[in-house]
């Protein structure tokens, strides 16, 4: 009997997970889980060590608002390029721009602030080769009937990795200091092209048109997407404003990344449950109860407790979050697979640039008109939430 049971627990804990992975997508995972490494060692403390260097909220803006902007015209170049020279190529030459991005980041605290101007235009090159792979690389070689699961199954990876790496970044940071935590995740970037060589790349190169893919963008079949992936732009305020924002209530940068590892500990059981229930339940429907969860997380927000209230209000919001992400990200995978793969993800991509861009603007507005005080936490964090509800155009 002890026996069947744990042959019942076994499988009932399989249907959590994909079962028919391809080759593609476990490199692909590899791949992501060092990137995600690298990443998560520094990533949430990007905006903080601006902040730390004497750059203002406002030109921190700015800083992200010259990034997305030429991301937003090179990304269609991006997609030409991985379309012609192959997915996993267009991630291989990601890599080299994304350390330049870190050693220009660190040029800025250090020796010039001529960096500001420069930094963006690498991460917007990085993001150019990276993004349009990515995404297609997952989308050609998921399997449909599990998407919800191998999308799940990638961020509790990531969600597993990111246990330790905000940790990490944050002990780094207080016992070495930045430069350290830049160059070792440069090491880990090059190295986390290592699994996307284990086998050749099976691709027929295909032409993208570059005009094109601005034009779909305001056709009318793609309306409720436009709107509906303009919610992004609280992806904005929760990768800029919440870090700062913890960092200037907890006092340290340490302190930051023990929340980040704590939150991303408890997301991995709620990411795979909605990894399954996406792939056997409607997901539209599922996205917009869980669009609802993740507004009330920013309102929740705007009540600015104290220590305990923003950990419990930053996991909360974790896992909301990741629920979301698990069945949008399911959702454009498997459409872009049903219409074009490039297209599809793409069309994605410029949407929620598009959604950045604009909360930027919203962002700048509010430093101009209330400052930096108490109320522009509360309308940053009350529009974060307003935006979220926009993913139930989907």
């Amino acid at each position: 009997m002890e026996r069947r049971h744990h042959y019942l627990f076994l499988s009932g804990l399989q249907t959590y997970f994909a079962r028919r992975t391809s080759a593609e997508v476990r490199e692909l995972f590899m791949n992501t889980a060092i990137l995600d490494l690298a990443a998560g060692m520094i990533l949430i403390f990007e905006p903080i060590y601006l902040y730390q260097q004497g750059v203002s909220i406002f030109r921190i803006m700015l800083f992200y608002l010259e990034a997305y902007v030429i991301y937003f015209f090179l990304l269609p170049l991006g997609a030409k390029f991985a379309n012609i020279k192959g997915y996993e190529h267009s991630l291989l030459l990601a890599s080299p721009f994304w350390v330049l991005y870190y050693i220009s980041l660190f040029l800025v605290g250090y020796y010039a602030p001529i960096f500001l101007f420069i930094a963006p235009v690498f991460l917007a090159l990085q993001k150019m080769f990276y993004w349009p792979g990515y995404h297609a690389d997952f989308a050609q070689y998921a399997i449909t009937e599990e998407t919800g699961r191998e999308v799940s199954n990638g961020l509790v990876i990531a969600a597993m990795v990111q246990i330790v790496a905000p940790f990490l970044g944050g002990a780094l940071i207080k016992f070495f200091g930045y430069p350290v935590v830049f160059i070792l995740a440069s090491l880990l970037i090059a190295i986390s092209n290592i699994p996307t060589m284990l086998t050749p790349e099976k691709f027929v190169p295909k032409d993208f048109s570059y005009f094109k893919a601005y034009r779909r963008l305001f056709k009318p079949i793609n309306r409720r997407a436009l709107l509906g992936y303009l919610g992004y732009g609280e992806e904005l305020i929760l990768l800029t404003l919440w870090p700062i924002y913890i960092f200037l209530v907890l006092k340290s940068a340490f302190s930051v990344g023990v929340l980040a590892a704590v939150s991303a500990g408890l997301t991995i059981l709620t990411v795979l449950s909605v990894g399954r229930l996406a792939d056997k339940k409607n997901k539209i429907s599922l996205l917009r109860l869980t669009s609802v969860f993740y507004m009330f997380s920013w309102l929740l927000r705007t009540l600015q407790s104290g220590a305990v209230g923003l950990y419990l209000f930053h996991i909360f919001g974790s896992i909301c979050k990741n629920s979301v992400s698990v069945e949008i990200t399911s959702l454009v995978y498997n459409r872009a697979k049903n219409y074009s793969v490039m297209k599809g993800v793409v069309l994605f991509e410029m949407i929620l640039v598009i959604g950045k861009i604009f909360a930027i603007v919203v962002v700048l507005v509010l430093l101009a008109f209330v400052g930096q005080g108490s109320i522009f936490w509360f309308y940053s964090f009350l529009f974060a939430g307003v935006a979220s509800l926009l993913y139930r155009f989907l």
